[in-house]
């Protein structure tokens, strides 16, 4: 199945987080990294809490993650 290109129409409306990446890679450190992290009560680490649940319960659980448009320009969310 061949999909066409998306091209984008507009700049994005909040710019990427990682928009140093080459600094970002020559600085980066596990520890650092995993300091970000929220991990489980009582230790541990969950990759799917921390990519989906400890957002959908902070500041912007109301902000929408992810939309899929399609070909036919029909929205789901």
């Amino acid at each position: 199945m061949h999909w066409e290109t998306i091209h984008k129409q507009t700049a994005p409306v909040v710019p990427p987080r990682l928009a140093e990446y080459d600094r970002a890679r020559s600085t980066f450190t596990w520890s650092e990294a995993r300091a970000e992290l929220s991990g489980l009560p009582g230790g541990g680490l969950n990759m799917a809490h921390e990519a989906v649940d400890r957002h959908a319960s902070a500041a912007n659980a109301d902000k929408i993650a992810l939309q899929c448009v399609a070909r036919d320009s029909s929205v789901s969310r």
